[in-house]
């Protein structure tokens, strides 16, 4: 295990170095950055896997099964996959959680708006689209207080909806669960290009 854990964190540096870069700016996504990041990080978990395996023959007494091989590399990415998941939330809560609420109030919020009512962009103007016509001076106090109840609950799940998808965005959670997803494809399609080579040298 420190094996794995040493060559993972190795190559989670110019990880982390290269997303520091490539996402400074959420809300001006650049394609061929993102591109280019996982494209390198891919690799970067591809080289961890090297090494790891590499050192696991050297120290196995005995020739490792392809399964051991493949069980090391998957185990050895989703190592890689954490370490960059950790420094990511981190990052964005701790370093810069201004880009972090700017990109809520600006892309995540208007959406979650237009999911209710698509002619408004802001949580006022829903207010206000919801009270249109509904005048104290039109109908009953009661009735007027009803309807600013309903219109304000309608309010607060935008913003439950919004609170949901900050936390799967940006929560320590939701950006581990992230990372972690492809990190056992990387693991086998590595591991087993690696296991090959490896014992044919």
């Amino acid at each position: 295990m420190k094996t794995i854990i040493k060559w993972a964190a190795i190559f989670a540096l110019p990880s982390i170095l290269l997303y520091a870069w490539v996402f400074n700016d959420l809300l001006n996504p650049n394609a061929q950055r993102y591109a280019l990041f996982f494209t390198l990080h891919s690799l970067f978990a591809g080289a961890a896997i090297y090494f790891t395996l590499s050192e696991l023959k050297k120290l196995s007494t005995e020739k490792p099964s392809i399964l051991r091989y493949v069980i090391t590399g998957i185990v050895t990415a989703v190592s890689h996959a954490i370490l960059l998941g950790l420094f990511t939330a981190f990052h964005i809560n701790v370093i810069k959680p201004e880009m972090k609420e700017a990109y809520m109030e600006e892309l995540v919020l208007p959406m979650a708006i237009a999911q209710h009512d698509s002619t408004v962009k802001d949580l006022d103007a829903y207010y206000d689209k919801l009270m249109l016509g509904k005048d104290t001076g039109f109908m009953p106090k009661d009735m007027y207080l009803k309807y600013d109840s309903m219109a304000r609950d309608s309010i607060n799940l935008v913003l439950d909806e919004v609170a949901f998808a900050k936390k799967e965005l940006f929560g320590y959670w939701g950006v581990m669960k992230r990372w972690i997803a492809f990190a056992p494809i990387i693991g086998i399609l590595f591991s087993v290009i690696v296991a090959v080579f490896i014992n044919r040298r």
